[in-house]
């Protein structure tokens, strides 16, 4: 059974340990399905990125515009949040955490903070409507490109998908964040900023989390860490409304030894 993971934004500092644990042969699949639930409160450590300002009149995905509230969101999940942090999983995250080469990640982490809001606003204003996302395709393909992935691709249906080769020892994991949005290519996609506050359409779900995905590449190359297993990074088509999750269906049809997932999405959770 495939692990999934879903990371919220304000988990941003903690990507590069999901990673590490999931691209690895630290922990058997059972320790891992045990879940990790972040704490702390949601505005922790998150980049200043806000809601967008607009919405559409008509949205397709209610988490997306905001306004799907924690009990509803609750009664959508397959399963409910674990309410304790599984122990060994606990004890390996507290290890890696408290290591030089991971203090080192976070600190790499903190210095590409302007990059990463440049790629989020970049990739933000590129229209990207369900069924309408190769121009934003091309983008982020050229994008793991110019931080290293020679393998990089787009696949049948539009998914971009790139490999960062880990030693063969271990499971494959994809890392998957999606390039389409709810609104329609008419809408002004222009990124404005107030105060230390950024507002635009699109810009936290889930273009946000597709730079999230560019910023610990570039730390876990620059850190020289290693996997013991492939992490298959996935810029996903069709996930909002209509477009009825079409990429990530095809990615696993296609993708069938991939043995878990770590998806980095917009929702109002604190959850790896």
């Amino acid at each position: 059974r495939r692990m999934i993971f879903v990371m919220t934004f304000s988990a941003f500092k903690s990507l590069p340990i999901a990673l590490l644990l999931a691209g690895s042969s630290l922990l058997p699949t059972a320790a891992l399905s045990g879940g990790l639930h972040a704490e702390g409160g949601h505005g922790d450590e998150s980049p200043t990125i806000a809601a967008t300002v607009s919405k559409p009149a008509t949205v397709s995905d209610p988490a997306a515009a905001g306004v799907l509230d924690e009990v509803a969101l609750q009664s959508l999940k397959a399963a409910p949040l674990p309410q304790q942090i599984n122990p060994e999983v606990r004890a390996v995250v507290d290890t890696l955490a408290a290591s030089v080469v991971m203090r080192q990640a976070f600190d790499l982490l903190k210095s590409d903070q302007a990059r990463f809001v440049q790629e989020a606003i970049q990739l933000s204003e590129i229209p990207a409507p369900t069924f309408e996302e190769a121009k934003k395709a091309q983008a982020f393909a050229a994008l793991l490109r110019a931080n290293g992935l020679t393998n990089v691709r787009i696949d049948s249906i539009g998914n971009v998908i790139g490999v960062r080769k880990g030693s063969g020892k271990g499971p494959s994991i994809a890392v998957i964040a999606h390039l389409d949005t709810v609104f329609d290519a008419k809408t002004d996609l222009k990124v404005r900023k107030k105060g230390s506050l950024l507002y635009g359409p699109g810009l936290t779900d889930d273009s946000a989390g597709l730079a999230m995905m560019l910023s610990c590449l570039r730390t876990l190359n620059q850190s020289a860490i290693e996997t013991k297993g492939d992490l298959v990074f996935v810029g996903s088509v069709g996930e909002e409304g209509n477009g009825d999750l079409r990429g990530v269906k095809q990615f696993f049809k296609d993708n069938t030894k991939i043995s878990g997932v770590l998806i980095v999405e917009a929702a109002p959770l604190q959850v790896i």
